[in-house]
């Protein structure tokens, strides 16, 4: 996952959990195309293996985290060790946002809403522009 991060721009991955009813839980399909529109990269990565019947068929690789390396099969525990991990932050400071967003690997920041990941971009262009 690092090597993939590593060699592109502007990645989100969307921390995906089937059963989440949020109005923040959107449909991966559409989140997928959202990104591909703004120029970013797309992973999913899912949380569960519960209700895979739900996820649609995507245009990239559906992911899941091997919960084996944090020797617990509670969700919370092996997102936040994977997450941490990937990151380089903790939960605390990464806050919960399913949405992750990395730039040449770096990670950005977390968004509970797609679409702040994309203005919150814009803006740091345009800041960089006027300098």
């Amino acid at each position: 996952m690092r090597d993939y991060l590593s060699q592109r721009d502007d990645v989100i991955i969307y921390d995906y959990a089937s059963f989440c009813r949020s109005s923040y839980c959107v449909n991966p399909r559409e989140a997928e195309q959202l990104c591909t529109r703004n120029g970013y990269g797309f992973c999913l990565i899912i949380s569960t293996y519960d209700y895979l019947e739900r996820i649609p068929k995507m245009g990239v690789p559906v992911l899941a985290i091997d919960q084996r390396p944090y020797k617990t099969d509670k969700t919370q525990k092996y997102c936040d060790g994977f997450y941490n991990a990937l990151t380089g932050v903790t939960d605390k400071v990464r806050g919960y946002g399913r949405f992750l967003h990395f730039n040449c690997g770096k990670f950005i920041k977390a968004y509970d809403d797609l679409n702040d990941a994309f203005i919150a971009a814009d803006t740091i262009r345009a800041a960089a522009m006027k300098e």
